[in-house]
């Protein structure tokens, strides 16, 4: 009788390495709408102080490296923003409701974008740097503010989301976010007072990633 040939076994195939997985380089792109939530005042003894709000239309650009699966360090910047600003001023019980021009807020420095498992989309993502607010002047003359204003002062950034892989590295979902500015802003003429902004703008967007 002849002996029976042994059984040939093939392993399962091993995966790639880093495919599908949230590690190496990583590159993010945002897009979507939030709200302006904002407070000013002038930089002197007045009681005059004001309310800003309006609809914002967010961007979000990232950059960064991971040392170990799942969590990522890097550089990005945040950016809300409004194009007609509405601002309600008060002062002396007397108030003034008016539309000026437009608003953007924006948080530039390091972020941390952890994934809780480097294999699935779950994610969250906070920032400290520098709080960008400028202001346009308005084109009516009985509108606010009456010259463009800008000011840099601290930003924050927190926000989570989740996505789904499309290719190997790259990702598709959405995110929530908040981003907060405060700022000393100074006119461009020199011609009015300096202004105290605090700016916060929560909001949704679209995000592509490549991890």
């Amino acid at each position: 009788m002849e002996p029976t040939p042994p059984v040939s076994v093939t392993p399962p195939p091993v995966p790639s390495r880093g495919v599908e997985v949230h590690d190496g380089f990583y590159f993010r792109a945002g897009l979507g709408f939030g709200g302006l939530i904002g407070k000013v005042e002038p930089d002197v003894d007045t009681d005059l102080e004001g309310k800003t709000s309006g609809f914002s239309v967010l961007s979000e650009l990232a950059f960064g490296g991971t040392p170990i699966p799942g969590l990522v360090i890097g550089g990005g910047i945040y950016s809300a923003n409004t194009p007609t600003t509405s601002y309600e001023l008060e002062e002396g019980g007397a108030e003034i409701t008016a539309d000026g021009a437009g608003t953007t807020v924006g948080v530039i420095g390091p972020f941390v974008d952890v994934y809780p498992n480097p294999e699935l989309g779950l994610h969250f993502q906070g920032a400290v740097g520098f709080g960008v607010i400028t202001a346009d002047e308005a084109d009516d003359d009985l509108a606010f503010p009456p010259d463009k204003y800008s000011g840099v002062g601290l930003g924050l950034m927190v926000g989570g989301g989740y996505e789904v892989f499309v290719a190997d590295q790259w990702s598709i979902g959405g995110v929530a976010r908040v981003v907060y500015a405060n700022a000393n802003l100074k006119s461009d003429s020199d011609d009015f007072v300096d202004v105290k902004a605090h700016a916060l703008v929560p909001g949704a967007l679209f995000t592509v990633t490549y991890h």
